[in-house]
């Protein structure tokens, strides 16, 4: 805009504090013109506060995130992440680690061919979240048919129902609902056959 009221320039600042992943940034453009020339001048408003909230992340990694982990749930949820974790480390090529000033979270990761892959990431809110909107834009799974497939091996979990439309987004499965080890298995094993998807491609 070509001025910034002072109403928005402080919605904007308290949209920075209170969000963790978005970043809001208002830019002002005023323009002076004199003896037939036009000059732009621009001022930035909020960036002030993105740089602080940068400064404030907070990289996780195993030691920080269990902690974290047995701070907020019980053992059995925290045996729950560690199976899965332990599983990354084996299947996997990496693990990624978050940087959430509040939330810690962690992605294990894939690489093959100069491509990385994400299947699931795992969060200190609660939950495990499947990465379906990733994968939608690397192959094999850029295939719908494909993803589909990995939705019903999902859905076919007792406790897990995920909608047909999820396919382009990332549903969350609660980590009570691998409390049983059996579903446990059974959806590492759905983790598996991606990973077989991915290097067979």
């Amino acid at each position: 805009a070509d001025e910034i009221p002072t109403e928005l320039q402080v919605v904007v600042e308290f949209l920075n504090n209170q969000m963790e992943h978005v970043e809001v940034i208002a830019v002002e453009v005023k323009q002076y013109a004199r003896e037939g020339m036009k000059t732009l001048v621009s001022r930035v408003i909020g960036q002030s506060a993105a740089k602080k909230a940068t400064r404030e992340q907070r990289q996780w990694d195993e030691k920080s995130f269990f902690a974290e982990l047995e701070k907020r749930y019980g053992p059995k949820e925290v045996a729950v992440v560690r199976r899965i974790f332990e599983w990354g480390n084996q299947k996997m090529t990496g693990i990624w680690w978050g940087k959430g000033k509040v939330m810690g979270s962690f992605v294990p990761t894939l690489d093959v061919a100069g491509t990385t892959h994400y299947l699931a990431s795992v969060w200190t809110t609660g939950g495990v979240e499947m990465q379906f909107q990733h994968m939608a834009k690397k192959a094999p799974f850029d295939d719908e048919g494909l993803r589909l497939e990995m939705l019903a091996r999902l859905n076919a979990v007792p406790g897990v129902s995920i909608p047909e439309d999820a396919i382009t987004r990332r549903p969350n499965i609660a980590f009570d609902t691998f409390f049983d080890e059996q579903a446990l298995d059974q959806f590492l094993g759905v983790l598996d056959w991606c990973v077989e998807q991915i290097v067979g491609t």
